[in-house]
């Protein structure tokens, strides 16, 4: 069995009793047999993608959510290069690093200062809403 594997069904098996779910409860959402559920859970049958891709809907999760680190859920959303590329800043000696997050600060006001700052449109208080200021919503 892989590493891999065994860290996505502890995952599973910690946010199905996070949850309170039970093997019965996860295979009646997947229409699965509580023993299917039961042996991909315990390693006994080998944890194929459509399973674990099932399992993850089954507990309301994502792909990478379950396959990351333990403790590293909070980056789900990232991708690969992104992932990496944080570990690679981890790496870096102090200086370098305050350096290098100096330079995307910079970059980030700069960024900040030439964006157009949307203006909302303030209507006084005491006046009743015409119809140009409301919102035109799509006909159902």
């Amino acid at each position: 069995m892989s590493v891999r594997s065994d860290q996505a069904r502890l995952r599973l098996r910690d946010e199905m009793e996070r949850k309170r779910l039970t093997t019965r409860d996860v295979a009646g959402i997947l229409t699965w047999s509580q023993s299917r559920v039961q042996k991909v859970l315990a390693g006994t049958r080998k944890l194929s993608v459509d399973d674990l891709e099932a399992l993850c809907f089954a507990m309301d999760l994502s792909l990478p959510e379950v396959v990351r680190d333990h403790g590293m859920e909070w980056c789900a959303e990232m991708t690969p290069t992104e992932h990496r590329f944080l570990l690679r800043l981890r790496e870096l000696d102090h200086e370098t690093r305050d350096t290098f997050l100096r330079f995307l600060e910079v970059k980030i006001e700069n960024a900040r200062r030439h964006a157009s700052p949307i203006k909302e449109k303030k209507i006084p208080k005491g006046r009743a809403l015409s119809q140009d200021t409301v919102s035109q919503k799509s006909p159902r």
